[in-house]
């Protein structure tokens, strides 16, 4: 009983320890201003007729836009939380905190050590990737989709077909909603459907396992139709497809898989070393790990190449698409690992050391990059912002009264449309609590230059007034 309970309170503490660092990257953005595209969402949860549309495209797709769970949890926000800053961020953050948990359940199940999947975990939650997801809040279909994501993997390792029948309708019930969870809440997690049915089959050809191989198909029969049928209403829609196929498919794949190695271990050259270690270490353990661990390396990796190749051709490879990528590839990283410990041989342990070391740098060098400086920068920006904003008194009242409202940026500041992109004063003005927002204020449109009468702000290059 107390080998038990010891065993209980480390998982604990180490759950603790990677919720620690989740949080670290989500509370230093927790005041940041609802950046672009967010604040139309926010805004748009007032619409019933949106929200409704957008709940009738989980069932019937008419359009290829992807993201329309992970929209209506962003509805969900705004209309808890109005127009409070800190309470956007903070409900919006939950599902990538908990995205780290989930994280290291999946590590802990495929590596069998606690300790390993924590400081993995705990990694991925500090990396660029994860920097890059919290600072921008319309990055929720990403921290929702790879939270279902996750969820559903981790699931699948703990399934046991030998089970009362119950469990197997539960299991099949949980892993059909996580699915349609995350196809509707982006493009880049398409690849759980073909990850989950790999992780059935490799326990299937596990000669135990071979006679369940009924059960296993029963149980993923509901995902496996509802995610036909989803790419074929996907692939079938017309409205946003030319633009659409644009955005998802028109980048190089080379220049993309450089790019995700820089933002992931600070250069491809990181990711070729850490790739030829991994190889290395499973060359010099195959022959002396059971089946059981053969099949979650195979597993790893191939998920690993799955999670890459939706973003393979997109047009804007960002830090925050390689966030799937770079969570596998350190549990394969975790998992090889684990394996490679008990291995006496000097050489193993060198390479495992080296692992260790190239992880820490690569990744410190992309926390350090122009990248990762230019989204840290938009706290400043979002502060100054906000104290410009207040600092003109009746604001709201001018923009009525001048029927526009121009925002004037200096153009040195590239990520000034992020403040000041939107189609109405209210989306802006609204988030401030010392500026009185008259109902007229809905239909103000705003202006990004001196365009007709409205009510100017002239910004430098820090948002701060002119």
């Amino acid at each position: 009983m107390l080998g038990t309970n010891t065993l209980r309170l480390q998982h604990v503490l180490f759950a603790v320890l990677v919720v620690a660092a989740a949080a670290v990257w989500p509370l230093y953005f927790v005041d940041l201003f609802p950046l672009s595209e967010a604040r139309d969402w926010l805004g748009w949860s007032g619409n019933d007729d949106i929200v409704r549309q957008r709940a009738r495209n989980l069932l019937y797709r008419e359009t290829r836009f992807s993201r329309d769970f992970s929209m209506l949890m962003m509805f969900g926000i705004g209309r808890v939380c109005d127009s409070s800053i800190r309470c956007v961020n903070v409900l919006a953050a939950l599902p990538l905190v908990l995205s780290s948990l989930a994280l290291y359940s999946l590590i802990t199940m495929l590596a069998g050590r606690a300790a390993i999947a924590a400081v993995a975990a705990a990694t991925w939650s500090l990396s660029l990737p994860f920097l890059s997801t919290a600072a921008w809040q319309a990055t929720i279909h990403d921290r929702v989709g790879m939270l279902c994501t996750l969820c559903a993997m981790s699931l699948a390792w703990r399934f046991r077909p030998d089970v009362a029948a119950w469990k197997l309708v539960s299991y099949s019930a949980a892993i059909a909603g996580l699915t349609v969870a995350a196809l509707n809440s982006k493009e880049a997690y398409w690849f759980l459907p073909p990850a989950i049915v790999l992780c059935h089959g490799l326990r299937a050809a596990n000669s135990q396992a071979r006679r369940f191989l009924a059960h296993d198909l029963l149980v993923l029969l509901p995902m496996l139709a509802y995610s036909v049928w989803f790419v074929i209403r996907y692939v079938g829609a017309s409205e946003f497809a030319a633009d659409w196929s644009q955005h998802v498919g028109s980048g190089g794949v080379v220049s993309n898989l450089v790019a995700c190695a820089g933002y992931s271990f600070g250069g491809f050259a990181g990711l070729l070393l850490l790739a030829i270690l991994v190889l290395i270490l499973i060359a010099r353990n195959w022959r002396v790990v059971d089946g059981t661990s053969r099949s979650k390396i195979i597993w790893c990796a191939l998920t690993c190449l799955l999670a890459f190749l939706p973003i393979a051709r997109t047009r804007f490879a960002a830090p925050y698409y390689t966030l799937a990528p770079l969570a596998l590839f350190l549990a394969l990283i975790a998992l090889v690992f684990g394996l490679a410990s008990p291995d006496k041989r000097r050489s193993s342990r060198y390479a495992a050391l080296l692992m260790m070391i190239v992880v820490a740098v690569g990744m410190t060098i992309a926390l350090i990059s122009s990248s990762a400086n230019m989204h840290r920068e938009r706290v400043s920006l979002s502060k100054n912002f906000l104290v410009a904003i207040a600092a003109r008194e009746n604001l709201a009242r001018e923009a009525v009264d001048h029927k526009g409202l121009c925002l004037l940026t200096d153009p040195k500041q590239a990520q000034s449309y992020l403040f000041t992109d939107s189609h109405f004063a209210w989306d802006v003005l609204r988030w401030t609590a010392k500026s009185e927002v008259p109902p007229e204020i809905r239909s103000v449109p705003v202006r990004g230059s001196l365009h007709g009468d409205c009510a100017p702000l002239q910004f430098d290059a820090s948002l701060r007034l002119k």
